[in-house]
């Protein structure tokens, strides 16, 4: 058997530079020692200290720390690389950082290289731990009980054997508990209704566990790290570890273990107290919000829609050119916004309006930029389509946006799970933000393997020198950004809800288009009398029946003008005639607002409907070539040939016509050259 290294001998061999960087290591922010013996007596202390050992061990990366947990099985702490590795505790040590891990523990000063010669070896080199650090790492990794900690209740159930999940099942839901594969979904939803919750942790006699479990569910959305207290706790009284440990596994709350993410790119290697996902989701999704924190409820309707449509009948009627920047012209961003809805209703600068209506534009496809903004054909269709489909595809583009300056890595997954929670929501029931964002992201802990993201990031690492691609690693990141998310993405397509508090957003909704668009709600409602049209052309829209297809209809011919209770819309000259200019019929108008109208419609608001509406006139200017001859004969030749016929738009005489675009003026030259005319 080989002994490990005495701290003094393994100092001994140490230059003083590798000392100076030990001691650097051990005592952080301190200043070495001038000689070489006051620094090697300052580490002796240090490696003979069982708390110091343990403050050290746990900065270390995960890789390393297994590298010594490994080690310290060894007899005498020493063994050569091959068995390090075979021994390895948890997750496997990858091979390419094999060469860092031994640098970088040589150099904080834990393990030697020692390479020893005989013939029964063949020369091979073993590695040694400090005697006096292996004897404290040895009881440390005794009591640590080191545990790779299961976030799912379902994932956790399915390590049993048949005859221990039995026994667990007739324990806590009797003998006729559900069965099979699907029974176990079946009974992971009743295990982790808040009632068996509750039931359960009554059985956990620990009364500071309880509260621990408690915290985790509310404050911590289930997964919530070690405070130094309780760390120190629970190395003081091993005991007290592995009690506690059973007791939340027993009673299927949760556990405690090493939670490392790091190879799939989320920041976190360390010990946690970890409530299973679906106990903490049942949890969320069952907490009332307080009506003393509903003070104000705020909703965007359809104010988006309404410009989203004049950003893209603007195009329709204009040429539209961007700055060198990107970004447009004031003139165009004046015209787009003058009447806007949906600058009244969030905080947006002008140009971040302008750059949102674009960048969902073309995210939809509906535009192109080339030259000039162009109107794309699914572009000039987008105003007669369905408001269902429209909201639907908002939706769509929203769960997939990606962040400005590039795709980053997790909200990728993220936001679409978010999305997939949010969809199944109970519509008009208040909920807290935390709920959606505490759903997500265990969700996505917990499909991180079904996902591939390991590999995933092991690639994306080798990109990540490329310009514009972004990686947010920590949980409060993550949470951040689904805020935003949902703030600045979600919010503004109608499908939720605020309400505020103290000018705080304390709770969420999903309203009644979002219920429609979400499937929520299969069966459209019925149309319903929900307008009053006053005499001084004010419309009242209450919040009653279908009112989002006919709020679409109001903001073609009427104006926004503010949101309660009730929206107030109000007919204006200008409305009526954009209305008719763009798509409405007059007479369509009225019955719109006959049909919808709780009262008789006032006669003075019908007359200067129709007044308005009928004094309309359109002109229309167009880029277009003229074609003309000299006789009619020569007309007619010219005008029959197909290339020509097709891109006619009128004769304007018998001899001259208006034609789309220029042709071929080469090819459409050689064919009339045969018939005696010559082309300019």
């Amino acid at each position: 058997m080989k002994s490990g290294l005495k701290a003094s001998d393994f100092l001994r061999r140490q230059r003083r530079s590798d000392l100076q960087e030990h001691f650097l290591f051990w005592y952080p922010g301190e200043k070495a020692p001038r000689a070489s013996k006051d620094i090697a007596s300052r580490l002796v202390e240090a490696y003979a200290d069982p708390a110091c050992v343990q403050t050290r061990f746990d900065k270390l990366p995960a890789s390393q720390r297994n590298f010594l947990r490994a080690l310290v099985t060894e007899p005498g702490y020493v063994a050569p690389l091959s068995k390090v590795l075979k021994n390895a505790v948890g997750k496997k040590i990858p091979q390419y950082e094999i060469e860092g891990i031994l640098k970088a523990l040589a150099t904080n000063g834990f393990i030697a290289s020692i390479r020893y010669a005989p013939k029964s070896q063949g020369g091979v080199k073993f590695f040694s731990l400090v005697a006096e650090v292996g004897e404290i790492l040895r009881k440390v990794c005794e009591t640590e009980a080191v545990s790779y900690v299961v976030i799912s209740l379902e994932d956790f159930l399915k390590g049993f054997s048949r005859g221990k999940y039995e026994l667990f099942m007739k324990r806590f839901l009797g003998p006729n508990f559900p069965r099979g594969v699907r029974g176990r979904s079946e009974a992971v939803k009743k295990l982790s209704a808040p009632a068996a919750v509750r039931k359960r942790l009554k059985n956990v006699a620990d009364r500071e566990l309880r509260t621990l479990a408690r915290r985790a569910i509310r404050e911590h959305g289930g997964i919530m790290r070690l405070s130094r207290r309780v760390r120190q706790l629970l190395y003081d009284d091993p005991a007290r570890r592995s009690a506690w440990k059973r007791a939340l596994e027993d009673n299927l709350i949760g556990s405690i273990g090493i939670l490392d993410l790091k190879e799939c790119g989320i920041e976190i290697e360390e010990e946690v107290f970890a409530v299973f996902a679906e106990v903490v989701a049942e949890a969320e999704l069952s907490e009332q919000v307080p009506e003393d924190e509903i003070e104000t409820v705020v909703g965007m309707d359809l104010d988006f829609f309404r410009d989203l449509t004049a950003f893209l009948r603007h195009l329709k009627t204009r040429k539209v050119r961007l700055c060198g920047s990107g970004t447009f012209y004031r003139e165009d961003a004046k015209i787009v916004l003058e009447h806007s809805v949906f600058s009244d209703s969030i905080d947006y600068s002008d140009d971040e309006i302008m750059n949102y209506l674009d960048a969902t534009a073309r995210g939809l496809k509906l535009i192109e930029h080339e030259h000039f903004v162009k109107l794309t054909r699914k572009g000039r269709i987008w105003e007669h389509m369905e408001l269902i489909d429209k909201a639907r595809a908002l939706v769509e583009l929203a769960r997939d946006w990606l962040n400005e300056g590039g795709a980053d890595f997790h909200m990728c997954h993220l936001r679409p799970i978010a999305m997939e929670h949010l969809a199944g929501l109970k519509p008009g029931r208040w909920y807290r933000i935390r709920t959606l964002v505490t759903l997500a992201i265990n969700t996505y802990i917990t499909r991180l393997e079904e996902l591939g993201v390991a590999e995933m990031y092991g690639n994306y690492k080798f990109a990540r020198s490329k310009p514009g691609l972004k990686l947010r690693n920590r949980m409060h990141e993550f949470q951040e950004d689904l805020f935003w998310w949902l703030r600045n993405r979600v919010f503004p397509l109608g499908v939720i809800e605020f309400a505020n508090c103290d000018d705080e957003i304390t709770a969420f909704r999903v309203s009644p288009l979002g219920a429609q668009v979400f499937a929520s709600q299969t069966r459209e409602p019925k149309a319903a009398k929900t307008i009053i049209v006053n005499p001084d052309f004010e419309i009242l829209l209450f919040p009653e029946g279908n009112y989002f297809k006919l709020m679409a209809d109001l903001h073609e011919f009427a104006i926004k003008e503010k949101k309660d209770q009730i929206t107030h819309f109000r007919i204006t000259e200008h409305s009526i005639k954009e209305a008719v200019f763009h798509r409405f019929e007059v007479e369509e108008i009225l019955k719109i607002l006959e049909k919808h109208s709780k009262t008789p419609l006032p006669q003075g608001v019908e007359f200067c409907v129709l007044d308005w509406g009928n004094s309309l006139s359109v002109a229309t200017m167009s880029e277009v070539v003229l074609l003309e001859a000299e006789s009619v004969e020569a007309f007619r030749r010219v005008k029959n040939i197909p290339a020509v016929e097709k891109l006619i738009v009128r004769e304007i005489s018998d001899r001259a016509a208006v034609i789309k675009r220029l042709p071929d003026k080469r090819r459409l030259a050689k064919e009339l050259k045969p018939m005696g005319v010559y082309l300019r």
